[in-house]
């Protein structure tokens, strides 16, 4: 799923020789259709997400929203609306999630609930809603702010290659298994939507693939690709669904205001 496999933007504290620049910001993305599957359904999609990450002192704080209207051959528009609010302690050891999902003709949907690790990334899921359940997650387990620090810090140490499990609680279910594939810095694109505190000579291209535990075929679930600076910033992204693939990119930018813990 998309949520958090876009973590857009994070900062990391100078820790065993590293440090990233914090770079607090919300920031608006255009979505457009890039390309579809031989045989897909699908004749167009379109939208956007907006995306929110704050110093809450004890903790990160996100919120990210989405709207897509997505219009499939032989039937009407239908509009997907998303609202994903999580809380992250910064130790990566606590996790607080609320989702709600909105789609034409159906129920509305809420995911609720929190998480705990353990010191090697065991824990337990605790969901509140759509029901009450306990998932236990496997050791190695990330949530999605830590997921994008060790992205960063591998890919500042020069690594290409980084494969772990990941919890975001989009959906009632446990960790997800994530590969990724770091390239080397490059160059960063013009962007005007950047503003200039914000912007940043260097990105570093990055490849993830999530899979199912449970799944046995070896096909991804979700794949995307994204350009990330080294404090934080995505200016564009593809988010791969398998039937159709969208663009993301940044349309508007501003920074937060860190608080006086």
């Amino acid at each position: 799923m998309v949520v958090f496999a876009v973590g857009l933007l994070t900062a990391l504290a100078p820790t065993g020789g590293f440090a990233f620049e914090i770079a607090h910001h919300r920031a608006a993305y255009k979505l457009e259709l890039a390309s579809t599957r031989t045989g897909s359904p699908v004749v167009s999609v379109s939208g956007g997400m907006t995306f929110e990450w704050a110093d809450a002192c004890d903790g990160w704080a996100t919120e990210q929203r989405y709207l897509l209207k997505l219009v499939n051959a032989d039937e009407p528009e239908r509009i997907l609306k998303t609202s994903f609010v999580t809380w992250e302690s910064k130790d990566g050891l606590r996790y607080r999630f609320n989702v709600k999902r909105v789609r034409t003709g159906a129920p509305d949907e809420i995911v609720q609930g929190e998480a705990v690790l353990n010191a090697d990334g065991a824990g337990m899921a605790k969901f509140y809603l759509p029901e009450k359940t306990d998932i236990e997650l496997p050791a190695g387990t990330k949530f999605p702010t830590n997921h994008i620090l060790a992205l960063m810090k591998t890919a500042e140490a020069g690594g290409r290659f980084q494969p772990h499990f990941l919890f975001d609680g989009g959906a009632l279910e446990g960790s997800q298994s994530v590969t990724a594939l770091l390239l080397p810095p490059r160059a960063s694109r013009p962007d005007p939507a950047l503003t200039d505190n914000l912007a940043n000579p260097t990105v570093w291209p990055m490849f993830l693939a999530y899979f199912k535990i449970s799944d046995k075929t070896g096909e991804p679930d979700f794949e995307m690709s994204m350009e990330m600076q080294p404090n934080g910033v995505v200016p564009r992204m593809v988010l791969d669904y398998g039937d159709f693939k969208l663009n993301g990119v940044l349309d508007k930018i501003e920074p937060l205001t860190s608080p006086q813990c």
